[in-house]
């Protein structure tokens, strides 16, 4: 499980609804194992429920991202395909604001907000912009949210105790003595990744990568703030009522659809 302030309950929801990619697409079918086949007004309201259950998520996931640095802000959207509402997640990749640490393993991707640090996770590859990172019990860089090693051009990264030094390029030494260089991916197109968290992404595949030092710096002693903004608390009240209200639907529907096959009996 990948770790952030996030509560359990809450990561294990988001874990459910995001399937691995830029949609949350239905999984069951518009016919139910009876072989009983809803009309559309259950259908779309029972759609209406899934896609505000999102929003309501999403919301939550925002607040708790709000000092995560380098967390991308999240919304989503519904959009009718002709066979049913469908809801994209919908990826916020503006810049924030940068803030000096004190901290010599933190550092920040300046790169048009196209450029990450790239992660060892159980899950594959991730790709953080939260560049928060520091020596696990072996002396090896790792991110402080999850202790995912860093991966770097030679793999992991080793840091010993002494003074750390960072170049604009990645690289790191030690006392003077080089340890390793950072390996930065610079996205060519973002809309392949898809998070479950905000903060660590992945991508499905090779990503396609623009290559070259010259496309990024890599900055000591800084963080980039997180992007996300907190949601409104009215947006939030008109999700929870529209959710509800979409409820009442399916269950006025199917009360009527039940009534129907009474009366045909």
């Amino acid at each position: 499980m990948i770790y952030l302030k996030v509560p359990g309950f809450l990561l294990f929801l988001l874990v459910s609804i995001f399937p691995g990619s830029n949609i949350f697409s239905r999984q069951d079918s518009d016919v139910n194992p009876s072989g009983i086949v809803y009309p559309p007004g259950v259908m779309w309201s029972r759609d209406g429920m899934w896609h505000y259950q999102k929003v309501i998520t999403l919301g939550l996931l925002k607040d708790s991202n709000l000092s995560v640095p380098g967390a991308v802000d999240v919304d989503a959207y519904a959009q009718d395909l002709g066979n049913g509402l469908e809801t994209f997640v919908m990826y916020r990749w503006r810049g924030s604001e940068i803030a000096e640490s004190k901290n010599q393993l933190d550092f920040f991707c300046e790169s048009m907000s196209r450029g990450f640090f790239m992660l060892k996770t159980p899950y594959g590859v991730g790709y953080t912009r939260d560049g928060r990172f520091k020596r696990d019990e072996n002396f090896r860089l790792v991110s402080v949210a999850g202790n995912f090693p860093v991966i770097g051009y030679a793999g992991d990264i080793y840091v010993p105790w002494g003074y750390v030094a960072g170049i604009p390029n990645g690289t790191l030494y030690v006392d003077g003595d080089k340890v390793g260089r950072i390996r930065i991916a610079v996205f060519k197109n973002r809309e392949t990744l898809w998070t479950i968290n905000g903060s660590v992404f992945f991508n499905d595949g090779e990503p396609e990568l623009i290559e070259g030092e010259k496309h990024y710096k890599v900055r000591q002693y800084f963080v980039e703030a997180s992007s996300t903004i907190k949601g409104l608390k009215g947006e939030h009240d008109s999700a929870m009522k529209a959710y509800e209200g979409s409820a009442k639907a399916v269950k006025t529907n199917l009360k009527v659809m039940k009534s129907a096959i009474r009366i045909s009996e």
